[in-house]
């Protein structure tokens, strides 16, 4: 029947049920529904669903970094795409202890980041608070995503743990941090026990 309707010959292509927001597909530009053609000129088929585990073999044996062209059936149209591959990322990202803050966080991942409607998958998400530690008292909560401390971007796991050695080695305080929770933005404050 998908065939019939999208008016694509026996045996050829498979078709894109979903693209993941944030990926370097989404990026290029496939949508959902496009028939998947070719990969780097070599043609790509699924017909049955054990036909499925080759196809995405053929996609990770793909060195990760490299530029890819996809040929794609788009309604009537073939449009061809220059994408490139990523390291394909868990559905959690690393965690973090910030012992003096008293919280542990996480990478927001392009999985986290869809599943909770979030714009980006930048920032780092709370995973854990300790009770009496700056981070409760400031009243930050499980699953509130950082996306910035005292005004500097964080990217990601990494940024954010040199700004959080900067800091806690300087004795900094208060901290200010840019959250989001649910759907808005906001900010929290919070004082650093025993800091100049």
């Amino acid at each position: 029947d998908l065939e019939r309707f999208y008016e694509v010959d026996i045996n050829k292509g498979v078709l894109v049920d979903s693209v993941e927001k944030g990926s370097p597909a989404a990026k290029t530009g496939v949508r959902t529904q496009d028939i998947l053609l070719a990969i780097n000129d070599k043609p790509i088929n699924v017909r049955f669903p054990e036909d499925l585990a080759p196809a995405r073999k053929a996609i990770a044996d793909l060195p990760i970094g490299t530029q890819v062209k996809m040929t794609l059936k788009r309604g009537k149209d073939i449009v061809q795409i220059m994408t490139h591959t990523v390291r394909l990322e868990s559905e959690v990202g690393e965690e973090k202890e910030l012992k003096a803050w008293g919280m542990s966080v996480r990478d927001v991942t392009r999985t986290y980041a869809a599943d909770r409607q979030l714009d980006d998958d930048t920032g780092v998400y709370v995973t854990s608070l300790s009770p009496g530690y700056p981070a409760a008292k400031a009243d930050l909560q499980e699953g509130d995503v950082i996306y910035a401390v005292n005004g500097q971007p964080i990217q990601d796991l990494d940024t954010f743990g040199e700004t959080y050695d900067k800091l806690v080695a300087a004795k900094t305080t208060p901290i200010l941090l840019e959250i989001q929770r649910g759907r808005g933005r906001q900010s929290a404050v919070m004082k650093i026990n025993g800091a100049q």
